[in-house]
C-alpha cells in the first residue's frame, strides 16, 4: 500500500510499505481523507513538535475518517467512521477519572514515534471510531478532529455568552468563531490574513481586526468596550498573542489557549494585569470525548465545513501539498485523498 512518509525536514516522499497488521482488538479502516494540521507543518518545517524530535521516518496525519475494512462491535464492515487519534494507557489515574486526553504516556497518531493516517490503510481499536452519516463527506470527515479540539475548548470557558474574543482565523479559529456565535452576543476576532477575515465576517464575527496594524492595541480595547471580555480564546499559536487575549480580557475573565507557540516552548503575558482582574489562564489539551458532537453539528450544517477546505490533492501528490501548506497562509485546511 501507499503512504506519505516524513524523513527529514521538508522531505516527504510517497513510497509502498507494508499493509499495517492489526494488533489485539484492532481493525483495519481505508483512509479516505486526511487534514494537514499546523502541527503537522511544524514537523515538515522544522523536524519536531514542542519538544519532541521526528527521529525515524514518519506517516503524518491525525485529522482522517475512513471506511472499516472488518466488522467490529457496532461497527460493521463498511462503516464509515471518523478516526480520534488518541491511544491512552487506560491505567494511570487521568485515565481513571475519563481525562484519557491528559494520560501522560498518551500516543497519538503523527506524533513521534507513532505513525499517523496518511496512508491508506491504518490499524485502529475501535473504540476510537465513531460512524459518521453519508450527509458529511468523505473530504470533511477531517475536521471532525479540529472541530473537537474547538468543542473542548469551548467547555473550557464554560458556554460562553455575552462578548468573545478569538485571537487567530485558521481552522480552529473559524470552528471557534461558528460555536461562539451560537450563545455569545458579539464576537470579535482577530486575523492578520485578509482571507480569513473576510470568511470570520461571513462566519457571523460581529468585528474582525488586523493585528498588523500600528493601532490594533486601541482598537482591540476600543471594541471590547474599554472594560474586556469575559471569554477570549487564543488560537493564534504565537507568543505575543497570549498577552493580547490576557489584556483583552474582562475583570474575572477566562483565557483559553489553544494554540501551540510556533517560536519558542513558552508563554508570555503581563501578569500584573493578569492578577489584577484575577483572569483565568486556561491551557486546552486537545479534546476530551467531543468527537460524537463534532459530528453531529457538521453533518447537520450547523457548523460549515466546506468553506474551511480550502485545497484538496490525491496521496501521490502529498509532496506538493504540503509544501504548498508551508509557502501558503491564506489557505484554511489541506486534504489529502486517498
Amino acid at each position: 500500500m501507499r503512504a506519505a512518509r516524513l524523513h527529514g525536514v521538508g522531505d516527504l516522499r510517497v513510497e509502498e510499505v507494508p499493509e499495517p497488521q492489526p494488533g489485539a482488538g484492532e481493525v483495519l479502516v481505508r483512509v479516505r481523507a486526511v487534514g494537514i494540521c499546523r502541527s503537522d507543518l511544524h514537523l515538515y518545517e522544522t523536524g519536531a513538535i514542542g519538544s519532541i524530535h521526528q527521529g525515524r521516518p514518519l506517516v503524518p496525519g491525525h485529522e482522517a475518517g475512513g471506511v472499516t475494512l472488518e466488522d467490529a462491535p457496532g461497527l460493521p464492515a463498511g462503516t464509515r467512521v471518523a478516526i480520534e487519534p488518541t491511544r491512552p494507557c487506560r491505567k494511570c489515574p487521568a485515565c481513571a477519572r475519563g481525562d484519557y486526553h491528559v494520560c501522560p504516556t498518551l500516543r497519538f497518531l503523527s506524533l513521534p514515534p507513532t505513525d499517523g493516517a496518511m496512508q491508506e490503510v491504518v490499524a485502529c481499536p475501535p473504540e476510537w471510531l465513531l460512524p459518521v452519516p453519508d450527509s458529511l463527506p468523505d473530504h470533511l470527515m477531517p475536521l471532525v478532529e479540529p472541530l473537537a479540539v474547538a468543542l473542548h475548548a469551548v467547555r473550557l470557558a464554560g458556554e460562553p455568552a455575552g462578548m468573545v474574543v478569538i485571537l487567530g482565523a485558521g481552522a480552529i479559529g473559524l470552528l471557534l468563531v461558528q460555536l461562539a456565535v451560537r450563545t455569545a452576543a458579539q464576537v470579535i476576532v482577530s486575523e492578520p490574513l485578509p482571507e480569513r477575515r473576510a470568511l470570520a465576517h461571513a462566519l457571523g464575527a460581529a468585528a474582525v481586526l488586523d493585528p498588523t496594524e500600528p493601532d490594533f492595541g486601541p482598537r482591540l480595547w476600543e471594541a471590547v468596550g474599554h472594560w474586556g471580555a469575559p471569554v477570549v480564546f487564543e488560537a493564534a499559536g504565537r507568543v505575543e498573542t497570549i498577552a493580547q487575549a490576557v489584556q483583552a480580557a474582562a475583570p474575572g475573565g477566562r483565557v483559553v489557549v489553544v494554540g501551540i507557540p510556533e517560536e519558542a516552548d513558552r508563554v508570555e503575558f503581563p501578569a500584573s494585569v493578569a492578577r489584577r482582574r484575577e483572569i483565568a489562564l486556561l491551557f486546552s489539551r486537545r479534546y476530551r470525548h467531543c468527537f460524537a458532537q463534532a459530528i453531529d453539528l457538521l453533518a447537520t450544517g450547523r457548523v460549515q465545513g466546506a468553506p474551511l477546505v480550502t485545497h484538496r490533492f490525491p496521496l501521490e501528490r502529498a509532496a506538493e501539498a504540503f509544501a504548498s501548506a508551508s509557502a501558503r497562509r491564506a489557505g484554511i485546511r489541506t486534504v489529502i485523498e486517498t
